[in-house]
């Protein structure tokens, strides 16, 4: 374990899941705070509301992704001038941008395999048009829990094996290229702080499909203006929306055009410049 001490001027904590390191650190030096955490860890967690509102407590200042956020942990933090929001910035793209198209439609999707990333939505979607339509879709993520035969997913997969391509891990240039190869990109998520990959899939231009969970409306989704957004309750909601924009080109590239003009917005240079700052200003406040 580092010992923390004068040697450092502020200690960074990323993600409120890493709970534990804040008593490793507290008090001696400033903590900064990275949440990336969204609703999954209030609805999972063992603490109660005077555990949470303990902990922000030792925190000298917390930087969330998104105003929802906020929202949903502002309540435990009692001095709301420690709050900061930083949008994530989208990195630069180090492929050239060339891609080659399959024939047939093409759907992709990022994320390792699990039940909150609701890959399992997507490939039912998927079983139920692929008899209508000429469809592969791309899994890249690692996907280290499919190794059970005897899972859902596996079960799906198995009867249709040139439908489904699982990827493993990529490096984010391949990813991307395998993403700007796609005809759609659908990210079907239960549970968001963010959602960097959809950001990434629109500044592509490709055209998106989200769920409809409440952090998109932060970040300036909007559904039938800049991407498509699913109803989760529903279990075919998700297959009218692709075979819709399957047969509806012109749709595609209207998304695709708005899409890349709200993936415009989130700036790498400005994040980092505002996120440096902000550590440089706690720096001085506490005479470092």
């Amino acid at each position: 374990m580092v010992n923390f001490g004068d040697n450092y001027d502020v200690a960074l904590v990323n993600c409120i899941q890493n709970i534990a390191f804040v008593d490793v650190i507290y008090p001696r030096v400033p903590i900064v705070l990275w949440g990336h955490e969204a609703e999954t860890i209030l609805d999972t967690t063992q603490c109660s509301t005077q555990d949470w509102i303990k902990f922000f407590s030792k925190i000298s200042m917390v930087i969330f992704q998104t105003d929802w956020q906020n929202k949903l942990y502002g309540q435990f933090i009692l001095d709301s001038d420690k709050v900061r929001v930083i949008p994530n910035g989208l990195p630069p793209i180090g492929f050239d941008g060339k891609v080659s198209k399959t024939e047939g439609f093409k759907i992709s999707t990022v994320g390792r395999i699990s039940p909150s990333k609701n890959q399992l939505g997507l490939i039912e979607a998927v079983c139920r048009l692929v008899n209508r339509y000429q469809l592969t879709c791309d899994f890249i993520g690692d996907n280290s829990l499919m190794t059970n035969s005897k899972n859902n997913i596996s079960k799906l997969v198995d009867k249709y094996p040139d439908t489904f391509k699982f990827l493993g891990h990529l490096e984010r240039d391949q990813a991307l290229a395998r993403v700007a190869g796609s005809d759609l990109f659908c990210f079907p998520s239960r549970s968001e702080s963010f959602g960097l990959a959809p950001l990434e899939a629109a500044s592509l231009g490709v055209p998106v499909i989200l769920a409809n969970l409440p952090v998109y409306r932060y970040l300036g989704w909007e559904s039938d203006v800049n991407c498509m957004m699913f109803n989760q309750s529903e279990p075919q909601s998700l297959d009218r929306i692709i075979e819709y924009l399957i047969n509806h080109p012109e749709k595609r590239t209207d998304l695709s055009e708005q899409g890349r003009k709200l993936a415009g917005k989130f700036n790498n240079i400005s994040f980092m410049k505002e996120f440096s700052l902000l550590f440089s200003n706690l720096s001085r406040k506490n005479g470092k």
